[in-house]
């Protein structure tokens, strides 16, 4: 083989090893063996005053329960997992493929007009994505349409 090709050759590997080394977030990982953490925490969304519903078995995947996930469509988190570590409505969002910032819940922008304001145990939050989940904490977005002239 001439000099070039080894040289890709070590390239492309040294590269897919790096790709295979990089931890993984926490919240993709499969939750095995003894759970250190075990708490539910309610998520409700209105959107102009209506509920939203919350997916059931979002992070539940053939062989796979994530450490984030829902059973049922009732709102309720569960966090289970064998890592003891702070978990986020982010990390949630994230497990659910959904969109979740200052600017963004779900489809719904502020750059379109929309408002989105939350509470976590009754308090304003303005830091969604950053908002640890705590055991039996109740956690309302609430997102209203732009108004019409």
């Amino acid at each position: 083989m001439n000099g070039r090709l080894i040289l890709l050759l070590g390239a492309v590997a040294a590269s897919l090893l790096v790709v295979a080394c990089a931890p993984m977030p926490a919240w993709k990982l499969c939750a095995q063996g003894q759970q250190l953490m075990h708490l539910h925490t309610k998520l409700s969304i209105f959107v102009d005053g209506q509920p939203q519903t919350v997916s059931a078995n979002i992070g539940i995947l053939p062989g796979c329960h994530r450490p984030l996930h829902t059973h049922d469509t009732d709102g309720i988190i569960h966090v289970e997992s064998h890592v003891v570590r702070d978990y986020t409505l982010g990390d949630f969002f994230k497990t659910w493929g959904k969109e979740l910032s200052p600017e963004q819940a779900l489809s719904y922008r502020a750059a379109d007009g929309y408002t989105i304001r939350a509470k976590a145990g009754g308090a304003d939050v303005t830091d969604l994505a950053g908002l640890m989940l705590k055991d039996s904490l109740e956690i309302v977005i609430s997102i209203t349409s732009p108004r019409q002239p």
